[in-house]
């Protein structure tokens, strides 16, 4: 059926990101070519089209210039059908498909993953050892790294060394076999690492002395991680009153968009040194939306 509805003061575009939507990721983000999986998928189905941006595009509205900011995650155990235990997300010994260290295993994820999609493979391993979740205590990491999430658990882990997500083995020539990463070269790199974690000090990358922790103490376990989206953070353009403007920046009128829809607030990356502000902005933009629609319209 077709219903018409016609409003009397204004619409509010409320309708998400675009990442379900091939044409526009490849356009918007070409990024997304590097990355493993989409999270949102996964969880809620391919339900964000990018309805909203085209809508607005339709009517004139302008769009964020590219490329557009994504909300990268490391959360993507390769093969996996769910995102990976927060154990395997801790700052470990991170190496690359040929078994070399690359960077600073503990900076924020949106620097992770943009490292992480610059390796072969787009991938790297995480390595840590038996001592790991005693460890791993001591790294004061939070949200989504915290070992306090449900997903963290032995039942868990087990689960995902008999499906194959976890590599486990006795000894590290053993790991790197099924890590099938060059033996001699993982192991120089896992040398090398025990020699920083005993001096405390990373003269390589720099790491805090806290989140340097030796691989020595078997078994020894490897997860392979890639890159998630979660969502878009490209829009419309609009102004301080949540207006939707057109390609000349003039208002259209009656037109305001709210959340994932809107633009004019990110560029490039996701900065999540504030935690919370991209839900921050949807509520608090929504709000205002409706209340800037009720005095304007």
């Amino acid at each position: 059926n077709y219903s018409k509805y016609i409003a009397k003061k204004g619409v509010i575009l409320c309708t998400g990101d675009y990442g379900s939507d091939p044409e526009m990721l490849k356009k918007y983000i070409p990024s997304s070519d590097t990355i493993q999986n989409n999270l949102y998928e996964m969880f809620s189905g391919k339900i964000n089209t990018g309805d909203g941006h085209k809508m607005g595009l339709w009517v004139g509205a302008a769009m964020d210039e590219g490329p557009h900011a994504p909300m990268y995650f490391d959360f993507a155990v390769v093969g996996a059908p769910i995102f990976a235990d927060a154990l395997m997300r801790q700052p470990w010994l991170n190496v690359n498909l040929r078994g070399e260290r690359y960077s600073n295993e503990e900076l924020p994820y949106s620097y992770i993953c943009n490292a992480q999609r610059q390796l072969p493979g787009h991938t790297k391993w995480s390595v840590w050892d038996a001592k790991g979740e005693e460890e791993a205590r001591r790294f004061n990491e939070i949200a989504c790294k915290d070992l306090r999430t449900p997903f963290h658990n032995p039942d868990n882990v087990k689960q995902y060394i008999e499906k194959g997500y976890i590599k486990s083995a006795n000894t590290i020539d053993e790991l790197a076999q099924k890590m099938n990463v060059p033996v001699d070269t993982f192991k120089a790199t896992v040398a090398r690492y025990n020699e920083l974690a005993k001096k405390g000090v990373d003269e390589d990358f720099g790491k805090r002395a806290e989140c340097l922790t030796t691989i020595e103490k078997a078994p020894f376990y490897a997860a392979n991680l890639g890159t998630s989206l979660l969502v878009t953070l490209g829009g419309l353009q609009i102004n301080d009153k949540l207006q939707v403007l057109d390609t000349e920046k003039n208002i259209i009128p009656g037109l305001y968009a709210a959340g994932n829809v809107s633009g004019s607030y990110y560029a490039n990356d996701y900065p999540n040194i504030l935690p919370g502000n991209s839900h921050g902005r949807a509520f608090t933009f929504g709000y205002l939306a409706g209340k800037n629609i009720v005095s304007l319209g």
